[in-house]
Formats: structure tokens, C-alpha cells, sequence
């Protein structure tokens, strides 16, 4: 009414435009403060991530009343230009980059970066000095490294295109992060995409930082599709290398293979074991034995787990967070009905509630089933785990664990959640899974199949 008054043009995309330039702007200030791999202060972090998710509710809230079909080219050039600044920025928050650096050169020099720890290389002469400052940034130099076969594959692919540097990773994650744009758009159309590719989590964990969980994703995506489409044996290897990638990607095996038949079974495991298979031909189980040490030690950030920790001791509290785990999802898995999609954001979900370890990054794991089928618990969840990072190092509070942070930090993340998970309870109109129309907000929407049978042939593919 305003700009009428004035008369001032209104385009119904103006908002979203607005909101694109805003979030650009955040990102590119954001790798401005944090260059040269100084982490912003964490109120311009905050400030700058906080910018971001209002431009993605803003751009959310005017795509509905702008012409949608118009905008998906817009949505996916912001989505390429917020990349872009991060493709250019140095990481911020995190370090962990310097692990995967020289995992590639151990990989691509000496075929097994599991036979030494990275502390066991300080004294070794010939390393260049770009390499010497990459073994001095890597966090806890005395374990092993954590990383699956296939992670290690593409540190060495990174390696051999530019030893040393972080940019030959975040192009290959990149490529993987624009796979699984693609299979969002036509699993689940633009909306879904809207929300994937302007995701600030998603922004900063990748194309700023490099965490390579994204390509774990990318496989377990597309054993999806494969699924959808009933191609069992694609099915089975791409979730057999999504496996050798990232330990969560087995949360997918209940929902996708039974039902595919012998071959696509057989086809995880061999892909699985054929990743795995070069560095048990040298005498290494691979990242398994650094993998059972962080299950039993390693503590951040969790929610159930920090509750059970306190009830029954740090003992009990692993074997106990494994039975709910497994408890809940053998439930979502036994109530599901036939022709029905699986609820995988309730799936992960479900799983990292109950997670020792709930590092910000592990969370894109969660994304694109948020992004299919998106619930305020979820959206919460990926916006609030951001808190993780007011540690002690970062506020400056000199102790033993640096890594460890307040407990009000947690307390404030895990009340957020748990506030919009009230809500979804609360809502009193569910979506209902199968592809049907359902009432929400005055629109009606369609959710997407993901894990249930393949269409017909004939059957018109989701809007």
C-alpha cells in the first residue's frame, strides 16, 4: 500500500531479491573478517548467521506469493553466488581442514593415511613448509585419523590436483553439494531446492569450511533416488559408498534395502568392502579403530546422551543412547505402511538426539529430508546447532578443553528445539506422507516419495 501511495513499482519478488542481496552481503563480510583464517568475533558471527537465516525466511515466505516458476533460476543463482564468496573465503570457526589436507598427502604419497598418527611426523625431514604448517594446525596429532576409504579418496584426488591446498576439496564437495541440488529438484521441486541451496548451515560447513560430510550425503541421496526410480543395484552400491563415507548413512539400509532383492544387498556390501579393501590388503581396519576410540571417549554438544551421562554414569550412557536409538528407529521402521515414504528427517533426527557427538556439520545429514519435508523441529535444529561453536577457545577462557563450552550454551540450543518441536506437536494439521495434497498454511503442498516403491511408468514426476 505503501509503495502504491508513493508510486513506487512493486515487484511481488522485490522481498525475495532483497533478501538474496542481504544474505549475499552477510557471507561476503563474513569471509572479509575471517580471512586469512582468523575466525570472526563471535557477535559478528552470530550477527552476519543471523542475517542469513532471516534472508532464507524472507526468501521462503515471499516465494509463495512471488511467481515460483520464474524465480527458480534466481534461486539458483544466489545459491551459486553465496557459494562463490565461500569458495574464495578462508574457513571460519573450524580447522578441521588441515586433517583432510594431509590425510590426501598420506593417501596420495604412502597409500594408508591409518598407519601413523600425524603426531608421529613431527620430526620427519624433507616435509615442505606449507606441509610442516599443515601438521602443526591439526587438532588432536596424537589419533589416527577418523575418516572413512571414500573420504580419503577425495583428500588424495585433492591433493594430486593442488598439494597443500583447500581449494581443489571445497570444488570437489561443491560438485557433490550441486548433485544433490539436482536430485532435490527433481525429487521434490523448487520449494525443497529454495530451502537446500540457501541453507546457512550449509553455506558455511561447505563452501567455507570443506567439511566433507556433503558427499556422504550426495551418495546416500542418490542411493534414494535410485530407490525411487527401483534400480536395486545402484541403490545398494551408491548406499554401500555412502557407508565407506559416513557412519550414518547405515541409519538408510532398514528403509532402503529390504524389499530390492538379493543382488541389492549384495551390491552395498560389495561396494562398502571394496572401498574398504586397499588398506586392509596392507594390514589397517581403516578408520574403525580411531572410530571405536571417539564412540567410547569423545563427548560435544549432545542432547539425550548428556542426560543419560548424568542418570546412569558415562559408562552405561553409551550402551543405553544405542538401545533408544535403535529402539525409536526399529519403531519408525515397523510402523511404516506400504506405499508410504519413510520420515528420514524423523529418522536422523531421532538419531542425533541420542548422538554422543553433535558437531555442526553433522547435521547436513540431516538436510535434504528437511528440506523434502520440512517440520520447525528440524529447521530449529539446523539453525540452533550453530550455538556449538561458544566454546572456551573461542570466548577466550583459558582451560584443559578448549573444544568444551558453557552449560547454558547447550541448555539455550536444546530449549529451541525442543520449543518448535512443541509446536510441531501442537500443529493440528500434519502433512500426510504418500504424495497427497495436504492443508498447510492455507496452501496446499505435495510431499515427495522418497523411500517408498517406484512410481509407475506413466506416473508424472513431483512438481
Amino acid at each position: 500500500m505503501a509503495a502504491r501511495a508513493l508510486n513506487i513499482d512493486y515487484h511481488p519478488a522485490l522481498p525475495f531479491r532483497m533478501a538474496g542481496g542481504a544474505t549475499l552481503a552477510a557471507y561476503a563480510l563474513l569471509g572479509w573478517l575471517g580471512r586469512g583464517g582468523h575466525p570472526p568475533g563471535l557477535p559478528f558471527y552470530f550477527l552476519l548467521i543471523g542475517v542469513a537465516w532471516g534472508g532464507l525466511w524472507v526468501a521462503v515466505r515471499s516465494f509463495g506469493a512471488s511467481p515460483a516458476r520464474g524465480l527458480t533460476a534466481e534461486v539458483v543463482a544466489w545459491g551459486i553466488a553465496f557459494r562463490l564468496v565461500g569458495f574464495v573465503s578462508s574457513p571460519v570457526m573450524e580447522d578441521d581442514y588441515y586433517r583432510y589436507l594431509w590425510d590426501g598427502r598420506q593417501t596420495a604419497l604412502h597409500g594408508n593415511p591409518y598407519a601413523t598418527a600425524p603426531g608421529a611426523h613431527f620430526q620427519e625431514e624433507g616435509l615442505s613448509p606449507r606441509f610442516e604448517e599443515i601438521l602443526g594446525g591439526i587438532n588432536y596429532p596424537h589419533v589416527p585419523t577418523i575418516y572413512a576409504p571414500v573420504l580419503q579418496y577425495l583428500f588424495a584426488l585433492a591433493y594430486w590436483m593442488s598439494p597443500g591446498e583447500l581449494w581443489p576439496l571445497k570444488l570437489l564437495l561443491l560438485l557433490a553439494d550441486f548433485g544433490i541440488a539436482l536430485l532435490i529438484w527433481q525429487l521434490g521441486g523448487r520449494r525443497p531446492l529454495l530451502l537446500y541451496l540457501w541453507c546457512p548451515l550449509l553455506i558455511q560447513e561447505v563452501a567455507f569450511t570443506a567439511h566433507p560430510d556433503i558427499a556422504g550425503v550426495a551418495l546416500a541421496l542418490g542411493a534414494v533416488a535410485a530407490a525411487r526410480r527401483g534400480a536395486g543395484v545402484w541403490c545398494g552400491s551408491l548406499l554401500g559408498l555412502a557407508i565407506a563415507t559416513k557412519i550414518p548413512a547405515l541409519l538408510l539400509v532398514p528403509f532402503l534395502l529390504p524389499g530390492r532383492g538379493l543382488r541389492a544387498w549384495v551390491a552395498c556390501g560389495l561396494a562398502a568392502a571394496l572401498a574398504y579393501l586397499p588398506f586392509w590388503a596392507q594390514g589397517s581396519w581403516g578408520d574403525l579403530p580411531t572410530l571405536l576410540q571417539f564412540a567410547r571417549e569423545w563427548e560435544f554438544n549432545s542432547g539425550g546422551f548428556a542426560l543419560l551421562r548424568s542418570a546412569v554414569g558415562p559408562e552405561a550412557a553409551g550402551p543405553a543412547a544405542l538401545a533408544i536409538t535403535g529402539a525409536g528407529i526399529g519403531c519408525l521402521w515397523a510402523r511404516r505402511r506400504p506405499g508410504q515414504p519413510v520420515r528420514l528427517d524423523w529418522v536422523y533426527g531421532w538419531f542425533f538426539a541420542w548422538s554422543a557427538v553433535v558437531q555442526p556439520w553433522y547435521l547436513l545429514w540431516l538436510l535434504p529430508w528437511a528440506a523434502f519435508q520440512p517440520s520447525r523441529g528440524a529447521w530449529a535444529a539446523l539453525a540452533a546447532v550453530s550455538l556449538s561453536y561458544i566454546t572456551n577457545l573461542q570466548l577466550g577462557i583459558s582451560t584443559p578443553d578448549l573444544f568444551a563450552h558453557p552449560a547454558s550454551v547447550r541448555w539455550g540450543e536444546y530449549t529451541l528445539v525442543g520449543i518448535a518441536l512443541l509446536f510441531d506437536l501442537l500443529d493440528r494439521r500434519p502433512s500426510r506422507p504418500g504424495g497427497h495434497p495436504v492443508a498447510r498454511g492455507g496452501r496446499q503442498v505435495n510431499e515427495p516419495r522418497l523411500c517408498g516403491p517406484a512410481p509407475a511408468p506413466h506416473a508424472a514426476a513431483p512438481s
